[in-house]
């Protein structure tokens, strides 16, 4: 833990020139183990075994590495990727294989998503190539050994980068979503869903968002990148409307029906850029109240490369009394903080959450207030 508080420390003094801020212990698991809700399990063919592997690629290359990551899952889920690699060997699933100057397409990657309330699973087939001819066979038997595996998909994806999911993801069992909790609120997530991956350290995660936001019942938020509306709905509790933003129109379907299935009517998502939506809504009255009036508080929980910056612009125009920025990657988060500081707020407070134990990664919330 001391050493994920010295990555937070030295990036704000590095990068963001942030001299004397007050950063809190790192809130950490008590069994770091067994808690990813997702993985994307990379395929290689061993042909001294005859045998398809599953596991990750090292750092910087694409060997592939089995055993490393697996005590990351519960047993359930190594049980069963256990199985699929003797599936596929039995089916003889040609796999994806990269080389000197050669590619063959195949099935490149297996993404396997759990539901940590109810023990659901998701399985994505995802293939640089066509099908395979066998998947209705291959599905038959892993719902067959594991009645807890709801829903089997499959997806094309030639793309060599950005998204591990092609366009259009076909249901070959079952269902494409599982159906999972963080604290309180039950969230429909779908193979493209962004879900936070540690369920238990995301409800400590949210319920610190909650505590720095500091709501009594009569303010109106903006909660930019809001997804599929987890942190918009903790919001909800203690707010008088909250604003949700995100440019992934999927992701706001999503989220308008995690707040039907909730219960909850004080949430309103807009899609679109939220640099664009800030400054019209301001113009317009939030939530169609008084004109110019500005949120009291915005929250923001960028991907790791943070904010954009016209959306710091926009929140340097609008002026609200509080942000709340949540961030996976202290770097990106420190830069963002000196934009932010430099245009007349100050930080508070930083709390850095072990959302990904056994790894060097950390996530952090910060507290900054208007001058």
């Amino acid at each position: 833990m001391k050493i994920k508080e010295g990555i937070v420390r030295q990036a704000l003094e590095r990068i963001g020139g942030f001299k004397d801020i007050k950063v809190h212990p790192v809130l950490g698991m008590e069994h770091p183990w067994g808690y990813r809700n997702k993985g994307h399990f990379q395929l290689g063919y061993d042909r001294r075994e005859n045998r398809v592997k599953l596991g990750f690629f090292a750092e910087g290359s694409h060997a592939l590495v089995q055993e490393s990551c697996r005590h990351l899952f519960s047993p359930r889920v190594t049980s069963l990727v256990v199985f699929l690699e003797d599936l596929l060997s039995t089916f003889q699933v040609k796999v994806e294989e990269t080389g000197t100057g050669t590619f063959t397409p195949g099935l490149r990657q297996l993404l396997i998503r759990e539901s940590k309330a109810n023990g659901e699973i998701l399985v994505v087939f995802i293939y640089s190539g066509k099908y395979c001819g066998q998947i209705k066979d291959i599905s038959r038997e892993i719902s067959r050994k594991y009645p807890e595996v709801v829903g089997i998909c499959q997806c094309e994806n030639k793309r060599k980068s950005g998204s591990v999911l092609g366009n259009r993801v076909e249901i070959i069992y079952g269902r494409d979503w599982i159906e999972d909790k963080i604290g309180p609120f039950s969230f429909r997530i779908s193979p493209a869903s962004f879900f936070q991956i540690n369920n238990i350290q995301t409800a400590v995660l949210y319920e610190k968002v909650l505590e720095y936001a500091a709501l009594t019942g009569v303010e109106e938020v903006v909660d930019a990148y809001c997804g599929i509306g987890t942190i918009s709905l903790f919001l909800s509790q203690k707010a008088k409307k909250v604003i949700g933003i995100e440019i992934v129109a999927e992701a706001i379907a999503d989220a308008q029906k995690n707040a039907e299935r909730n219960g909850v009517s004080n949430v309103k998502f807009k899609q679109g850029k939220a640099e664009k939506i800030l400054p019209e809504m301001v113009a317009k009255g939030i939530a169609g109240q008084v004109k110019g009036k500005k949120p009291e508080l915005i929250v923001v929980d960028p991907p790791r490369k943070g904010c954009d910056r016209e959306l710091l612009a926009s929140i340097l125009t609008v002026q609200p009394q509080r942000i709340v920025y949540v961030s996976c990657n202290p770097a990106t988060l420190a830069r963002d903080l000196r934009i932010l500081a430099d245009g007349g707020y100050t930080v508070s407070q930083v709390q850095p959450v072990d959302m990904f134990p056994q790894t060097a990664h950390v996530e952090c919330v910060v507290l900054m207030s208007r001058l």
